[in-house]
């Protein structure tokens, strides 16, 4: 299977199991094989998804293909390169992620509206960081970087590049009214300040000429 078109499977709502391979039964389960290449739109609108599995060897995490289930964990193997656009879009039940030392590029929105995402691990060699990665999480706090990650810095409930120089985002959920951005700060990312939960009053660096 290399192509999935738009809303396959959609309004299906009694599909549990969605296997594109000869594989045991298991309930709620998604497996994703590295062959597919391409996803439409919206393809398993409807289905009761709690897990998703990616074949070990998968490149990329498309756009599309778990958008907006109820999956609560997932399994990124330790060959994805890409994780796409919106990819987990709107996957409201989704609660932890942790990002792989293979991974990359994040696209944009990639995990937007995962309302009940409280755990994000980011592995060492992400070298693209998309907008509002993590916008309208209303849960996220914070998140861990690997130490060995020199494109991006966690510090202070926000994610910076990594000589601090771009602000992509206050997670929304950081705690404390007061944001007071670091003084390297020359640029800030679109939806940087997007829904934030706490923070009521920021400070911005004197070294930004301009706010997106």
């Amino acid at each position: 299977l290399s192509d999935l078109g738009a809303n396959a499977f959609s309004g299906c709502t009694g599909i549990s199991v969605v296997r594109f391979a000869d594989n045991e039964e298991t309930m709620h389960l998604l497996e994703i094989p590295a062959s597919l290449e391409q996803c439409g739109a919206s393809p398993l609108a409807d289905a009761d998804i709690t897990s998703a599995v990616w074949e070990e060897g998968s490149d990329t995490i498309l756009s599309n293909i778990v958008q907006g289930l109820g999956i609560t964990s997932v399994e990124i193997p330790k060959t994805v390169l890409t994780i796409q656009d919106n990819a987990f879009k709107n996957c409201t039940a989704l609660k932890s992620v942790i990002l792989p030392a293979s991974v990359e590029k994040v696209g944009p929105g990639a995990f937007e509206g995962c309302t009940a995402l409280t755990s994000v691990q980011i592995g060492a060699h992400v070298r693209a960081w998309g907008s509002g990665v993590f916008a309208n999480c209303d849960s996220l706090a914070k998140v861990t970087i690997d130490e060995d990650n020199e494109y991006l810095t966690y510090y202070n409930g926000a994610i910076y590049n990594g000589n601090m120089t771009m602000l992509y985002q206050v997670l929304p959920a950081r705690e404390g009214e007061n944001y007071v951005m670091p003084e390297t700060v020359e640029n800030i990312d679109t939806y940087a300040f997007w829904n934030l939960q706490n923070t009521k009053n920021v400070k911005v660096s004197s070294k930004v000429a301009a706010i997106p």
